[in-house]
């Protein structure tokens, strides 16, 4: 399964007089379905953002072998 990650960022916030983090949105294409960040998170630099996907996508990885591991014991079983 193909999954691509994108993320956009809203240049900085100006609410009430004081500045505020830009914010990023982490989107999710798995095949033909996207997954639309509704909420992002508000981040310091480009830098942080790219840890952030990078720490999302290992998690997504993981959980997929994961899930591929116990599909395998369960095929096993059989």
């Amino acid at each position: 399964m193909e999954e691509q990650f994108a993320a956009r960022a809203v240049r900085w916030l100006f609410i009430d007089g004081g500045i505020h983090l830009p914010k990023y949105f982490f989107h999710i294409r798995r095949n033909d379905v996207f997954e639309e960040d509704p909420e992002g998170i508000d981040l310091a630099s480009p830098e942080l953002a790219f840890e952030e996907a990078t720490a999302a996508a290992r998690e997504i990885v993981a959980e997929r072998i994961r899930m591929a591991i116990g599909q395998t014991e369960t095929l096993s079983r059989l």
